[in-house]
């Protein structure tokens, strides 16, 4: 029997409310479009874009990223595409998944702090097996990932150390399809993943949020392979993004790098169509690589790769993200 245990999968619940490029509403303070990311009180019913740029509310305040580093050197304000790479092995089948975000980071001092950030899509692919296994989610995920993720707050250092720059950012508590309740209240404890509430199952699935609502709990993966079906799972892990190890360094003033994701990861499926598709798992890595790509100095000035201009909506930019930044194990 083919066990598929896709991990790997994580996205994250916000900590404090919505941004404003990752829901209905602009950054816009407090109105009634679901952003609270902005300084002003307006209404917020823009569409989702980035920077509060497109709300119409009298109070729209657009993010401003802030670049006073101790060393220019070593100076990571500015807007950064961010795909990281999870690798995982389950049932002797080693498996990559893709995840994109946008970031938009501020610098003062060595201190770091992401005052935007839009989440995107996962790709899940085997690596050289024989059967090709495909995970994906549905644009309706996408859309809710959009309108619930929030990496806004994540803080961290970079830093000089002499021809190099080192990069540390606190570890952040994520999960999906599950609401704050989850997570730990105060993430500086930094508690492992088994000393929190026991995630929802199959047999006992309260507690577990519809997110993309499809009718049943968690978010719903397409599996292409073998067996294919779908399959509706909870998740919960963390990360912490960091430079220390000497397979993962970066230049002076790079404006392209990769560091290392310090990583665990608890799943927990809900539902799924197959019997080949009902597995529950764990993982725990220290070899699992974040690449970044400077995009701009702001929102307003960054572009893509290909040379155009980021999209005005997070959904649009998400599919733009995966396009020019494609799915490699």
């Amino acid at each position: 029997m083919r066990r598929l245990l896709i991990l790997g999968l994580f996205f994250a619940a916000p900590l404090s409310g919505h941004l404003g490029c990752s829901g209905d509403g602009s950054s816009s303070g407090d109105g009634d479009g679901d952003g609270d990311s902005g300084d002003g009180d307006g209404d917020g019913d823009g569409d989702g874009s980035l920077g509060g740029r497109n709300g119409d509310g009298d109070g729209d305040a657009p993010v401003v990223v802030i670049s006073e580093p101790s060393d220019t050197d070593c100076n990571l304000a500015g807007i950064w595409a961010v795909v990281t790479k999870t690798r995982t092995t389950a049932a002797n089948m080693d498996q990559v998944a893709n995840r994109w975000y946008l970031y938009a980071l501020s610098q003062q001092g060595d201190a770091i702090i992401v005052v935007d950030s839009v989440s995107c899509h996962v790709r899940v692919e085997d690596a050289d097996e024989l059967i090709s296994t495909v995970v994906t989610v549905s644009d309706d995920a996408l859309s809710a990932i959009v309108e619930r993720e929030s990496h806004q707050g994540l803080s961290g250092t970079f830093t000089k150390n002499g021809d190099l720059c080192d990069l540390d950012f606190n570890r952040q508590y994520l999960a999906l399809g599950l609401p704050e309740s989850y997570l730990p209240e105060d993430p500086r404890d930094r508690p492992e993943l088994d000393e929190l509430p026991a995630l929802p199952t199959d047999e006992n699935p309260e507690g577990a949020e519809d997110w993309d609502m499809d009718g049943q709990p968690g978010i719903g993966f397409r599996v292409d392979s073998v067996a294919s079906g779908t399959r509706n799972s909870v998740q919960r892990s963390y990360n912490e993004y960091e430079s220390s190890s000497p397979d993962y360094t970066i230049a002076l003033s790079a404006s392209e790098f990769t560091v290392n994701n310090l990583t665990s990861i608890s799943e927990s499926v809900i539902h799924a169509t197959g019997t080949f598709l009902e597995t529950t798992g764990t993982l725990t890595g220290t070899d699992h690589p974040v690449h970044f790509t400077k995009l701009g100095d702001t929102f307003e000035t960054a572009e893509l790769p290909s040379g155009a201009p980021l999209p005005s909506s997070s959904f649009a930019l998400c599919k733009a993200l995966e396009e020019e930044f494609p799915f490699s194990l």
